[in-house]
């Protein structure tokens, strides 16, 4: 019996879900997940467009309005030296996005080729990868990235590297494991059989499949690179002023907080915030992502 073209296209409709319908079945799924990255995306436009959003230059200041609670001129308040500390949230957000994003892209640069060797090869190689990797994690993350910014010296780059080297090891123990579990598998067997290479077979049949936990993973790595950057620009070895960063912020507004307290609640909850939201949303990537999570 023959099909009209009317009939094939409506069951085409029916059987492929649109993606406006895709959205809103993960969105029932991951709600908590959908509203965390919705938060994201907030700040992420405020720290790109930071000149349209910020009422003030975040560097002015106005020796009229010194420790100024806030007002509707100031919501946030100012400074000790009369800047506004809205603006420097707005500005601060861009440094906090930048030493994340770039913090975890040098961590996964380095610390997944490094896992996928040791963990394809195994024998000498994975025993020397993984006792130096050991050596690394021997310190805790926030003292390894401040003896680091100590010894190179206190700035942006410096700060984003410091925080993407305490994170290698951790991605390249995740890619290790990944790959121990996955090197035996059917398909990497068969690749093996047909005669593949090696890096063909970790590049085309290995990776692809490992990248679920390392997505996550990332996700997790940025919360902490911003909490990381907030506490070394806390203990002022961070990004260093006049540049406007939430640690520096909260650094200057502690010993003033019984004076003034909007000059640590600002920074402080933005960085709960953020932080906050890229956990929720890690968290709600390895539900999905994860497939006995999402078959429970």
């Amino acid at each position: 019996m023959a099909v009209d073209a009317q009939t094939l296209a409506a069951f085409s409709l029916t059987a492929t879900p649109s993606l406006a319908t895709r959205a809103r079945r993960v969105a029932r799924r991951a709600p908590v997940g959908v509203g965390a990255l919705a938060v994201i995306l907030i700040l992420a436009m405020l720290a790109i467009a930071a000149p349209v959003f910020a009422p003030y230059d975040p560097q002015a200041q106005d020796y009229n309005q010194l420790l100024h609670e806030p007002t509707l001129e100031h919501p946030f308040g100012t400074d000790r030296i009369g800047r506004d500390l809205l603006s420097r949230i707005i500005y601060g957000t861009r440094i906090s996005f930048m030493v994340g994003v770039v913090a975890v892209g040098v961590a996964l640069a380095v610390g997944t080729p490094l896992g996928l060797i040791a963990g394809y090869f195994r024998g000498a190689i994975d025993e020397l990868i993984m006792r130096i990797l050991d050596a690394f994690i021997a310190f805790p993350g926030i003292i390894f990235a401040l003896a680091i910014v100590a010894v190179l010296g206190s700035s942006l780059m410096n700060v984003m590297l410091a925080i993407g080297v305490t994170s290698v090891p951790l991605f390249a123990r995740l890619t290790r494991s990944q790959v121990l579990s996955l090197r035996q598998r059917d398909y990497v067997l068969a690749a093996t059989a047909t005669g593949a290479s090696d890096w063909r077979i970790m590049v085309r049949h290995i990776m692809p499949n490992a990248m679920s936990p390392l997505i996550v993973q990332a996700t997790l790595a940025l919360g902490f690179a911003v909490l990381a950057e907030a506490g070394l620009g806390y203990l002022g070895v961070g990004v260093q002023p006049p540049t406007p960063t939430w640690g520096s912020d909260l650094n200057q507004g502690s010993p003033l907080l019984e004076r003034a307290p909007w000059l640590s609640i600002a920074p402080g909850m933005a960085i709960f915030i953020l932080v906050l939201s890229f956990n929720l949303l890690g968290d709600a990537l390895r539900d999905q992502l994860d497939p006995h999570t999402r078959k429970a």
